[in-house]
């Protein structure tokens, strides 16, 4: 148990750690100047009302693709899952080649 512990604590480090990165930075920076984009938040709130709806969900899904800001941030989040990814696969890497 003791092991455990120590590894959820040196996660818990990692990930402040990552937190820090520039990666992470960008990528919040990018969803606040989505979220206070008003023409992106009315398409977000859209999609919501249109869940069922498949020709509205793709229809307000282009139009939010069409914003700048939106795909700032599509952008950032995918620097941001490729870091972590890669940051898992460093792991798994060691725990199998241990």
């Amino acid at each position: 148990m003791e092991l455990q512990n120590e590894i959820f604590l040196r996660a818990t480090e990692l990930g402040k750690l990552l937190a820090k990165t520039e990666e992470v930075a960008s990528f919040r920076a990018a969803e606040q100047a989505m979220l206070q984009h008003p023409v992106a938040k009315a398409k977000m709130d859209q999609l919501k009302a249109v869940e069922g709806d498949q020709q509205g969900l793709d229809k307000a899904l282009a139009e939010l693709e069409s914003i700048q800001e939106v795909t700032d941030f599509q952008g950032a989040q995918e620097q941001v899952q490729n870091l972590l990814r890669t940051v898992s696969q460093i792991v798994a890497d060691s725990v199998l080649g241990a």
